[in-house]
C-alpha cells in the first residue's frame, strides 16, 4: 500500500500543528478510548500515563510519524522495537481499529481537521496499521515454534527471591508445566501479567537479568516509589511493589516468551563497553554473564553508576566475575557515596566523559547502555561527539517508548558536544517525576538542550526525531 501525492502532503502540513498540540490531541484520544472502551485499558501503564510520558511518547510517534511520511524507511529501527513491545503486551489486529478510531477522533476534534484532512489520516493510519500487523504476525509465529517456545501466557512459579541491594530484589521463575522453555538474547524481557482485585489485569515489561539457560528466568526489581517531589497522582510502582511486599516462593504468576529489539550482537573485532545507572543494570547483567560464559576474547568493559553502595545490587558478583574472567573489567561510580564508598567505587559524582574517556582502552568500541534518561543523553552525546558510528551504539529506555530523546539531527548536534562534560548541573534541572532508576549517577544536562526538551514533556512542544507512530506506545521496564 503506497500514499497518493495529495495525501502526503495533508499529513505533511499537519506537521507543525502536531509540534504544537501533539499532546492535548494524544491525552484527549486516551481519555476518551478509555471511557468509552476500558477493556483496552489492561494495555496501558496507568502510572505513565498519570506522570504523562506514555501521551507524548505517543504525540512524538505521531508527529515523527508525519515528519517521515514521505521516507518510512527512516524509521525502521523505531518500527522494530514497535513490533517487539506489541508482541509482548499481545496486540492483536483488532486493537489496530478501536485506537485508530479514537486517535482519528481526536485528530478531528482537538485540530479541527476537514472531511478530506481526517480521510487523508485515515490511509496513513491504514498503512502503518498493515505495516505492524504482518510484521507482528510473524514475530508471533517465530516465538510460538522456537524450542521451548509458547504463544500467549504460560504459567510459572517463583522457586526463590534473593535481596540484591536496599531497592532491588531478584526472582526466579521455572515453568509450572516443568517442560523446556525458550532461550533469549541477552537484553531482552519478559512480560509479566498479573489479576488485581477488581479484577484489574496488569501486564509490565521487565528485563532478564541471567545469561540464557533453558531453566529458568531471572528479572531483577527495583520497588518503585513515587519521589516525594513528585505529583500526587503518580502512584508507587503497583507491580514491583506488590512483587517485594507479597510475592513468595511457590506463588505463580503468567508470563509471555522474551522479546525485545535490544540484545547483544558480540563482535570480536574491537572492546565491548557496557554502561548502566541505577536498575538499568538488569539487561546489562544478563550482557556480561553471557560474555563472561562464551566470549573470553572479548575485552569488556561493565562501567556501573550508583547512588551508593547500598543501593548499588550484583556489586560483589561483578568483582567476582572480573576476578575469575581476564577478558571483564568493572568501574564503579557513586554519585552520593555513603562513608567508606570512596574504598569501593572508582569515581564519586556523576559519570562524565572524561572520566569514561580515562578508564577505556580506546574510542573504537561497542557500545550497550541502559538506565535513566539524563544519564543515557550524556553518553549519548559523549559517544557522538567520539565519532562512534551509530551501528555501534546501542540503547534500550524504560518506560514508554521515546528513542527520539537521544537521536539529534545534524543541526542539533551543533554545539551539544560540549554539554556532555557537564558533571552535576543543578538539580533543578532535573525532571523529579519518575524515571525507573531515576537519578541515579546521571550527568543532567541543561533544560535548554533541546534533547532535554523531549526528555521533559514540560520544556516544550513535541519533538520528532526518529520515532513511529505505535498503536500502543511501547514499554520498556515498567513499574
Amino acid at each position: 500500500m503506497s500514499l497518493d501525492a495529495e495525501t502526503l502532503a495533508i499529513i505533511k502540513a499537519s506537521v507543525p500543528a502536531l509540534h504544537a498540540r501533539g499532546m492535548e490531541v494524544t491525552q484527549y484520544m486516551y481519555k476518551t478510548m478509555f471511557a468509552e472502551r476500558p477493556d483496552v485499558a489492561t494495555l496501558f501503564n496507568k502510572a505513565h500515563q498519570a506522570s504523562k510520558e506514555q501521551p507524548m511518547a505517543l504525540a512524538q510517534s505521531v508527529h515523527a510519524y508525519a515528519m517521515n511520511i514521505d521516507n518510512l524507511a527512516a524509521l525502521g529501527p523505531a518500527v522494530a522495537l514497535i513490533v517487539n513491545k506489541h508482541c509482548a503486551l499481545g496486540v492483536k489486529p483488532e486493537h489496530y481499529g478501536i485506537v485508530g478510531h479514537y486517535l482519528l477522533k481526536a485528530l478531528k476534534d482537538v485540530l479541527n481537521l476537514s472531511e478530506g484532512q481526517l480521510a487523508a489520516w485515515g490511509k496513513a493510519y491504514g498503512m502503518l496499521a498493515d505495516i505492524l500487523i504482518k510484521t507482528e504476525s510473524g514475530l508471533y509465529t517465530a516465538t510460538a515454534a522456537q524450542e521451548g517456545g509458547w504463544d500467549g501466557y504460560r504459567a510459572f512459579v517463583l522457586e526463590k527471591r534473593v535481596i540484591e541491594s536496599e531497592t532491588i530484589t531478584s526472582f526466579y521463575w521455572r515453568p509450572k508445566d516443568e517442560k523446556k522453555i525458550a532461550l533469549f538474547k541477552p537484553g531482552q524481557y519478559l512480560t509479566l501479567q498479573l489479576t488485581f482485585p477488581g479484577p484489574n489485569v496488569v501486564t509490565r515489561n521487565y528485563s532478564l537479568s541471567d545469561v540464557p539457560n533453558g531453566e529458568y528466568y531471572r528479572i531483577s526489581v527495583k520497588k518503585e516509589r513515587r519521589h516525594k517531589s513528585s505529583d500526587a497522582s503518580i502512584p508507587d510502582g503497583l507491580v514491583s511493589c506488590y512483587l517485594h511486599d507479597h510475592f513468595r516462593p511457590g506463588m505463580e504468576i503468567n508470563l509471555r516468551a522474551p522479546m525485545g529489539d535490544f540484545f547483544l550482537t558480540p563482535d570480536r573485532s574491537r572492546p565491548l563497553v557496557l554502561l548502566s545507572a541505577g536498575n538499568g543494570l538488569s539487561p546489562l547483567m544478563s550482557m556480561a554473564n553471557y560474555v563472561a560464559k562464551n566470549h573470553p576474547d572479548i575485552q569488556t568493559y561493565y562501567i556501573h553508576g550508583a547512588q551508593s553502595s547500598s543501593k548499588h545490587a550484583f556489586a560483589q558478583h561483578m568483582k567476582d566475575l572480573a576476578a575469575e574472567h581476564k577478558n571483564i573489567h568493572v568501574f564503579t561510580c557513586y554519585s552520593h557515596p555513603q562513608q567508606g564508598d570512596e574504598k569501593l567505587a572508582q569515581k564519586t559524582g556523576y559519570l562524565t566523559e572524561s572520566w569514561l574517556a580515562s578508564i577505556l582502552p580506546q574510542k573504537d568500541c561497542d557500545y550497550y547502555f541502559c538506565g535513566p534518561k539524563r544519564f543515557m543523553h550524556t553518553i549519548y552525546l559523549a559517544l557522538t561527539k567520539w565519532g562512534v558510528p551509530t551501528a555501534r551504539i546501542h540503547y534500550e529506555f524504560f518506560g514508554p517508548s521515546d528513542a527520539e530523546v537521544v537521536t539529534i539531527s545534524a543541526e542539533e548536534k551543533k554545539g551539544e558536544a560540549a554539554k556532555s562534560e557537564a558533571a552535576a548541573p543543578a538539580a533543578a534541572a532535573v525532571d523529579p517525576k519518575k524515571d525507573e532508576a531515576k537519578s541515579e549517577a546521571a550527568a543532567p544536562a541543561a533544560a535548554a538542550d533541546p534533547v532535554a526538551a523531549a526528555i521533559n514533556p514540560a520544556a516544550g512542544g513535541v519533538s520528532g526525531g526518529a520515532g513511529a507512530a505505535a498503536v500502543v506506545p511501547a514499554e520498556g521496564n515498567a513499574s
